[in-house]
């Protein structure tokens, strides 16, 4: 009777540990990345979820922070031109090359 409705944030942080999560488990990510930084993206996502799980109704200033900070977390390992960059950033690794075909067209 008391709940709130709220917008559905694809953007979150609960969306960006649910997009990261299953990258971060599959053969490829694991055989390619060290385990010194798998453990590090690993404890990120971990300590997001603990956080999302403790705290449901957090502030979304607070969950966008965390967010973006382990989205800098991963940005320091996974730089462009790594093999990985466009499974953990899609929509980054279509801008780069978008830039870089305009680049190349002299646009």
């Amino acid at each position: 009777r008391r709940g709130a409705c709220r917008l559905l944030d694809l953007d979150g942080l609960s969306a960006f540990v649910g997009r990261l999560r299953p990258i971060l488990r599959s053969r490829r990510v694991r055989s390619e990345l060290s385990a010194s930084d798998l453990a590090r993206l690993d404890g990120a996502l971990l300590t997001a979820e603990d956080y999302l799980r403790a705290n449901p109704r957090a502030a979304k200033e607070e969950t966008d922070r965390r967010r973006d900070a382990a989205d800098a977390l991963i940005t320091s390992v996974i730089r462009p031109g790594h093999p990985l960059h466009p499974a953990f950033f899609p929509d980054r690794a279509l801008l780069h090359r978008h830039q870089a075909l305009a680049l190349a067209a002299g646009e």
